[in-house]
């Protein structure tokens, strides 16, 4: 939605369309944009993506070879 703010990371085996930011990561087969009546692919209208913006402290998904980390004891 426009003006909503998503904070860690998006994995999307498909098409995916943001409006808005993400603060964080994003894995997508692609992205869409529907506007002015028309539907853009691989485009961003409005959007802001930042993976800088993201807590260091932040543990995410494991799609690699990386440390992993507890996120909460229980």
């Amino acid at each position: 939605e426009e003006g909503a703010v998503v904070t860690g990371e998006i994995y999307c085996n498909e098409n995916l369309e943001i409006r808005g930011e993400m603060i964080g990561s994003v894995y997508t087969r692609n992205f869409l944009t529907r506007a002015f009546g028309s539907v853009y692919q691989n485009h961003l209208y409005n959007a802001k993506i930042s993976a800088l913006d993201l807590n260091e402290n932040y543990s995410g998904l494991l799609l690699a070879n990386t440390d992993k980390s507890i996120v909460k004891w229980l």
